[in-house]
């Protein structure tokens, strides 16, 4: 019996069972935890070398992230033989997973902010740029640009949930579910099936209108540290958020450029005939 049926039980007796597991997870999250802390201090010290040895950039970052995965693999591995000798549910597992996400995320979100400083810096900048951008302007296709903003609004507070998960793995599920919510709405609006080149867009959108911060470093250490982070619906919303990041970093380019052409001709002199 898990601690969710623990909890709905019957017997009269079923709060003191639900609470005596309840601390027992406490308990096996707080070991794990502890034991992954190690490995953590490790892993920082590691990081902090290569850092004052000016090895930073993707390989540095790449490496504390398969690290990382390596010892949340493992923990998670010795949560699951936990369930297998008890009569412990899977909640168990979840628990320990959220215990030793938050013993290495200090040291892998410094780590990956530090060496991608100027992609998040560089995001930033886009969003702000691409503050009053229009779905025409992304590249949504006619059909979607007139309700697109306001009909891809449940996606974007999806995405917003970003931050506040507790593992890689649900922040992983939260890019998929909101990638995946932007498909069903923009085909509800098309009203066919679209692909790609209609989703990368709208995603695109749904990005400006979520705003989470530190994106692109963010979606790295996702990548890094799940082992199938690459595959399945979680790696096509991966590949189209990298895609949905680069269509803003062209659209901010265009919309620089365009500013400064403005400018230019807003300058701009025009030589006079002497009439003699």
């Amino acid at each position: 019996m898990c601690v969710r049926e623990a909890r709905a039980g019957a017997p009269p007796n079923s709060s003191v069972r639900a609470h005596t597991l309840e601390r027992a997870l406490a308990y096996r999250a707080h070991a794990l935890g502890a034991l992954v802390r190690a490995g953590a201090d490790e892993l920082e010290q590691a990081w902090r070398r290569w850092l004052n040895a000016g090895l930073g950039g993707r390989a540095a970052s790449e490496a504390i992230g398969r690290t990382a995965a390596l010892q949340l693999d493992a923990a998670v591995d010795a949560a699951h033989r936990c369930v297998h000798r008890t009569e412990w549910g899977p909640e168990c597992v979840h628990v320990c997973e959220a215990a030793v996400c938050a013993a290495l995320s200090a040291v892998c979100d410094d780590a990956y902010r530090t060496c991608h400083a100027q992609l998040d810096l560089a995001y930033a900048a886009h969003l702000h740029a691409l503050r009053a951008v229009t779905p025409e302007q992304l590249g949504i296709p006619a059909a979607l640009c007139g309700p697109a903003a306001s009909a891809l609004r449940p996606a974007a507070a999806l995405l917003r949930e970003l931050p506040a998960q507790l593992t890689w793995r649900a922040q992983l599920a939260t890019v998929a579910d909101a990638c995946e919510e932007t498909c069903v709405l923009a085909a509800a609006l098309a009203g066919s099936a679209i692909g790609a080149d209609e989703l990368v867009p709208a995603f695109a959108l749904v990005l400006l209108l979520a705003r989470v911060g530190q994106l692109p470093s963010r979606l790295l250490l996702l990548a890094d540290t799940q082992a199938d982070g690459t595959l399945g619906r979680e790696g096509y919303a991966l590949a189209t958020a990298h895609a949905a990041l680069e269509l803003l970093a062209a659209a901010a380019a265009a919309a620089a450029a365009h500013a400064a052409t403005a400018v230019s001709y807003t300058h701009l002199t025009l030589p006079t005939k002497r009439i003699v």
